[in-house]
């Protein structure tokens, strides 16, 4: 795994934790930029009964290679577990747009993001 580049099919339902290692939930859908394939931003899952999602781009997260996880990889979040409270919704389209990105960074605390 160089860089942020990884097959989307990877990250589909890898777990997201936290730098201690709490699980605080999966990731739902992968946004890729258009140019390059590197990873722009996912859509977290939050909760098991009633799930609500988040936006978070790809600087809030980082790649882990674990045997724990069924792709053995996962996300460790780089911003703190209370960011994801302030965290943007998720587009309803297939497509992040750089004000969108922009927009999701800002909400947890990151002030330039990767452009799309």
């Amino acid at each position: 795994m160089s860089g942020n580049t990884v097959p989307s099919a990877h990250l589909a339902s890898a777990l997201v934790r936290t730098a201690e290692g709490e699980v605080v939930g999966r990731v739902r859908d992968v946004f890729c930029t258009d140019a390059s394939g590197d990873l722009a931003a996912v859509t977290v899952a939050r909760g098991r009964i009633r799930t609500r999602q988040v936006l978070l781009p790809a600087a809030a997260v980082e790649l882990v290679r674990t045997s724990e996880d069924r792709d053995g990889i996962e996300l460790r979040l780089r911003i703190p577990r209370s960011a994801l409270d302030c965290a943007a919704v998720p587009p309803e389209t297939g497509h992040v747009s750089r004000q969108e990105l922009v927009e999701a960074a800002r909400a947890v605390g990151i002030e330039e993001p990767a452009t799309l």
